[in-house]
């Protein structure tokens, strides 16, 4: 029995010693950072770096969406050419939700570009069909703005 128990108890101990250690988000620089590397937020959610096709640098996050670096240039597209922009991607616009989502596991660590701009929702004003959500990168705030403005664009998938 003594043999039993102390080989369960070496399993273990030996286990442990290789689990992953996980930088935080803000200790590197996730531009720069390869396929497959891994970082943590603040918030305790783990992001991966993944490949995929015009995303450029992407991220995926604990709940499986997959965030696109900014699509285009700063300040330039209109709400239409941001979800025209994403379908062409085979992608979608983010939705408010998405974006709260995000903000819960701290994606602003991980999307660093999301910093001083703009980013369409895909979410339509309830009230005003002129007007959609834009999400900004500064605050985590949503601030209805005109359809015909010029923001930026971020895509999601799956």
């Amino acid at each position: 029995m003594k043999n039993i128990a102390l080989a369960l108890l070496v399993f273990a101990v030996g286990t442990s010693a290789f689990a992953e250690m996980i930088p935080t988000c803000t200790s590197i620089k996730p531009k720069s950072a390869s396929i497959g590397a891994k970082c943590a937020t603040s918030r305790g959610a783990v992001y991966e770096r993944v490949s995929r096709d015009k995303f450029g640098e992407a991220w995926k996050g604990p709940d499986g969406l997959i965030w696109s670096a900014q699509i285009g240039e700063y300040l330039q597209y209109t709400q239409s050419d941001a979800i025209s922009m994403c379908k062409n991607l085979g992608a979608n616009l983010p939705a408010d939700d998405d974006f709260k989502q995000g903000e819960k596991n701290g994606f602003r660590e991980v999307l660093t570009d999301l910093k001083y701009n703009m980013f369409w929702s895909s979410t339509a004003n309830p009230t005003d069909s002129r007007v959609a959500d834009c999400f900004s990168g500064d605050d985590g705030h949503f601030y209805p703005t005109l359809l015909n403005n010029g923001d930026s664009v971020r895509c999601i998938a799956r």
